[in-house]
């Protein structure tokens, strides 16, 4: 059924293909698009990517992670409060801003 849909339409477009005359439309409109991103902001956004990896890997973040993963399950296991430890509050606040600035950049 779709075969023969497809040739009909196919058969019908090429009997009444009509051709328009452009008068140079297409390339105004092409120069009056907007630029695509400036190459600056591209490479800012690779230096603080760097920067984060840089920073991460000094100041031992698998390591943080780990400890403060640990100490959740710990503390729920023991029914305790949940992440009474202030740290635990940055490294959330952290990899909430993280996951925010991956959403702004994927937007492009």
């Amino acid at each position: 059924m779709m075969e023969k849909d497809d040739k009909i339409l196919k058969d019908f477009f090429a009997a009444n293909k009509l051709d328009i005359a452009d008068n140079g439309f297409s390339d105004k409109v092409m120069k009056n698009l907007p630029q695509r991103a400036n190459p600056l902001v591209k490479m800012w956004g690779a230096f603080i990517l760097l920067a984060t990896i840089i920073i991460f890997y000094l100041c031992d973040g698998w390591l943080t992670i780990i400890q403060t993963l640990r100490d959740i399950f710990v503390n729920i296991a023991q029914k305790q409060d949940l992440m009474t430890d202030p740290f635990s509050y940055i490294i959330a606040a952290v990899v909430l801003v993280a996951v925010i600035i991956n959403r702004l950049y994927s937007y492009d």
